[in-house]
């Protein structure tokens, strides 16, 4: 009864990888190009704000930050998709405040959705082109 019950188990082993075997050989190799861009909302947005953390340290940038979009500040609270990027900024960027209405700080983070949103708000200079629509500002003429 014992050699019969390994026979079987070998049995089921070959038939299984018999079977397996032809799979492994239309398997697609492995891609070297970057990874797709997540549909998730919030995972895009923490992928374009990735690099902001290591700018405002390099910058040595202490207090709070103001937050730039291209909806004028005073419409954020009105404009959902707006105050959920704004959100998402300041949970990915904490410790660091985000001073939605981006006024008084030396300091400022532009978040701008379209390309042609005019990188450079009046009063701020851009001091790192951070990508995807994301600058490092800094006040000019305090």
């Amino acid at each position: 009864m014992n050699r019969w019950g390994t026979f079987c188990g070998l049995l089921i082993a070959v038939v299984a990888g018999a079977n397996l075997a032809p799979l492994a050989g239309r398997m697609p190799a492995p891609s070297h190009r970057r990874a797709p861009r997540s549909s998730d909302v919030v995972v895009r947005q923490e992928q374009r704000l990735q690099r902001v953390p290591a700018a405002l340290r390099a910058h040595g940038v202490r207090g709070p930050i103001g937050y730039l979009t291209d909806v004028p500040p005073g419409e954020i609270a009105g404009d959902s998709a707006a105050m959920q990027e704004y959100f998402i900024a300041q949970f990915t960027l904490a410790p660091w405040v985000l001073e939605a209405k981006g006024i008084g700080c030396e300091w400022a983070i532009g978040n701008f959705r379209r390309p042609d949103a005019g990188r450079r708000p009046a009063g701020y200079a851009v001091i790192e082109d951070l990508g995807e629509g994301v600058v490092l500002l800094r006040r000019v003429g305090r």
